[in-house]
């Protein structure tokens, strides 16, 4: 998926709150690789969006766990058409799906949804 989007075949987004939670992850469970994550935040192409406001935060507490909520929120803003995750557990949910306008798909899903 990352490199569809360094080759400009599809458009990809995230937020400036989902950077600093990957950034905060990688220092406590795999600190050697906090290069790697630094050259590929240089060299991304991906649009990075600002933090999403309270208000647009808490529009989706009753939806999904409010420490989630700040992913839909963003997905929203971005006019995403797909939401692309591995956390199965929170996002890839009925109620969840049914209360946005975007696909929730793990990248599996989204490449397989690509390459038909």
């Amino acid at each position: 998926i990352l490199e569809l989007i360094k080759e400009g075949k599809i458009s990809g987004f995230t937020s400036q709150t989902v950077l600093g939670e990957v950034q905060r992850n990688i220092v406590k469970k795999i600190p050697q690789r906090t290069a790697d994550y630094s050259y590929f935040i240089e060299n991304n192409k991906a649009t990075v969006l600002d933090h999403p406001n309270s208000r647009d935060v808490s529009h989706w507490h009753n939806v999904i766990e409010l420490k989630d909520a700040h992913v839909l929120a963003s997905a929203t803003k971005s006019n995403a058409d797909y939401l692309v995750t591995l956390d199965r557990k929170h996002f890839i949910l009925p109620q969840v799906q049914k209360a946005v306008s975007f696909k929730i798909a793990t990248p599996k899903e989204l490449i397989e949804q690509l390459t038909r």
